[in-house]
């Protein structure tokens, strides 16, 4: 973390404590420094819960602070940020890979009740985790990809079965069985369409960074005339 002077008043405290106590200055910055990182940490940690899906508050945990130790000035320095590898990945974007050239297991809005929402914000509902869930398998009938998923479904609802793998041509994926034997529905809960997929940027630590910035003067201030006042440095 860093952080610039603009403030002229700002400026006259500092000359008065250089003037009177130039070694308390050290303390001013190292203490604003740390300021600053506990600030970027909390609001690092309110975004992640704000904009990712979390299964624990691991991710969120894993912000941590690293403070500001030494007096000298020119080599003061605080930082923050998460020590999880993948958040790189989250704040800056790129693709994901699926092990071993597997498709992917991507949940659906549906899963995890929140069809036509878009981004999905919450987790998938327990019964429809992919590791909750046995497929059972089917006899392959029919010429085509439709006439083997219309029998596949119903031999399904004739056995009560509640989840099946389908292939749709373009879009493949597990799907639940809804409605009634004569008229049987499908809702997508996994799509497993695709080896690679892309990961849209989603920031945390930048709008953390600049959440701090904008609060350096205040830090910094505040450590100053503690300074001024601890040391009895008059204050007009």
């Amino acid at each position: 973390m860093s952080f610039k002077l603009d403030d002229r008043s700002l400026k006259n405290l500092e000359k008065d404590l250089r003037a009177f106590k130039f070694k308390a200055l050290p303390f001013v910055t190292k203490q604003t420094l740390n300021d600053m990182a506990f600030d970027g940490r909390k609001e690092m940690r309110r975004q992640i819960g704000r904009k990712m899906v979390e299964r624990n508050k691991w991710t969120r945990g894993s912000v941590a602070v690293n403070k500001a130790k030494t007096l000298i000035l020119r080599s003061q320095s605080s930082e923050f940020g998460s020590s999880e590898e993948y958040m790189v990945l989250q704040e800056y974007g790129g693709t994901e890979r699926g092990k071993g050239g597997s498709a992917l297991s991507i949940p659906t809005g549906y899963a995890a009740g929140q069809e036509g929402t878009r981004p999905r914000t919450r987790l998938p509902r327990k019964a429809h985790k992919m590791r909750n869930i046995k497929l059972t398998r089917l006899r392959q009938r029919g010429a085509s990809k439709k006439q083997q998923n219309f029998l596949k479904v119903r031999e399904a609802k004739k056995r009560g079965i509640r989840y099946i793998f389908m292939d749709l041509g373009r879009r493949k994926g597990v799907f639940r069985l809804l409605g009634s034997k004569h008229k049987p529905k499908v809702k997508m809960v996994a799509d497993i369409s695709h080896k690679v997929i892309r990961i849209p940027a989603t920031p945390t630590m930048r709008p953390a960074a600049n959440y701090a910035q904008r609060r350096s003067d205040e830090h910094y201030r505040k450590n100053m005339i503690y300074q001024l006042r601890r040391h009895r440095i008059f204050i007009d």
